[in-house]
């Protein structure tokens, strides 16, 4: 495909780009760290951020309730009256959300 100094030039593209990204990529958790955004202390020192895991501090503690939100009843937009439910459009009125079989159906 390539030959000679465009070989060297076709390998040397992804051997940059790559160089480029673990720069980048270093700066970036660098900068998330001693922001604060990660779990590892922004003051403890590089190597126990490195060498140490703080997943621990992610996962609910025992004892910690978790919030159970359920949805509430829809109201009308800025009148606050309850709205009834929608009938489902191929249920017949007042037979539920599935139609029964009538007894002149013959299937």
């Amino acid at each position: 495909m390539y030959e000679g100094k465009e070989a060297g030039i076709a390998v040397g593209v992804p051997v940059f780009y790559g160089l480029v990204e673990i720069v980048t990529i270093g700066i970036f958790c660098l900068t998330s760290w001693k922001a604060g955004v990660t779990y590892a202390p922004a003051n403890d020192p590089l190597w126990k951020v490195v060498t140490h895991s703080y997943q621990h501090l992610a996962q609910p503690k025992q004892n910690e309730v978790m919030p159970v939100v359920t949805p509430g009843p829809k109201l009308e937009a800025g009148l606050g009256k309850p709205v009834a439910p929608a009938p489902s459009p191929t249920a017949p009125q007042g037979q539920g959300d599935f139609p029964t079989k009538s007894p002149s159906d013959p299937r």
